[in-house]
């Protein structure tokens, strides 16, 4: 289970893995359980375009404060 509730909720409303964000943001779906679970930081690119594909994914407009909110 991930630090950021939000966004772990809206992943799951959209029907996204990890597997969906490692393919948005080029990396593996490893380094994205691991940035999931706090264990390794996320920049601030990579939180724009986890916000974009879970936006486009729910049909919605949810701010990254939201999404990331601890």
């Amino acid at each position: 289970m991930g630090i950021f509730k939000n966004l772990e909720a809206e992943m799951v409303r959209g029907d996204l893995k990890n597997e969906d964000l490692a393919e948005e943001l080029e990396i593996t779906p490893h380094t994205v359980r691991r940035k999931l679970n706090g264990e390794i930081g996320v920049a601030i690119d990579e939180a724009r375009k986890i916000q974009k594909r879970v936006n486009r994914a729910v049909k919605a407009d949810f701010t990254i404060d939201y999404l990331f909110a601890k």
